[in-house]
């Protein structure tokens, strides 16, 4: 089974998204959808709480239902143990998609 985790703010989810949640399960069996910074609510950056997340994901991601897991990830100060923090609280996943150009730097650090 290939899996693949696709982490994010999500504040709101939308179309851009959905969109890229049903790009990678054209090649992927399940995805992680991480929701980063879940802690944070009630802000103007941060306007949605991480269960309001959840909802708006499980929402739009009905027809999917089956083939995602949503796990809500607190945000660490530090970079360096990014990645790690991450895996602690997956399942176990082959590839992270992101256009975050700091996620993409420590995943490539990772060899992601």
């Amino acid at each position: 089974m290939k899996r693949a985790l696709y982490p994010g703010r999500f504040q709101p989810f939308h179309k851009g998204h959905l969109h890229a949640v049903e790009y990678i399960l054209k090649e992927f069996d399940e995805i992680i959808i991480a929701i980063m910074a879940a802690q944070y609510n009630f802000t103007f950056k941060n306007p949605f709480t991480a269960g309001e997340r959840i909802w708006m994901i499980r929402e739009c991601l009905k027809n999917y239902i089956e083939r995602i897991i949503i796990v809500p990830i607190l945000n660490i100060e530090n970079n360096y143990p990014w990645i790690s923090n991450l895996k602690s609280f997956v399942p176990p996943f082959d590839i992270i998609f992101s256009n975050h150009p700091l996620i993409k730097i420590l995943c490539e650090k990772e060899n992601f």
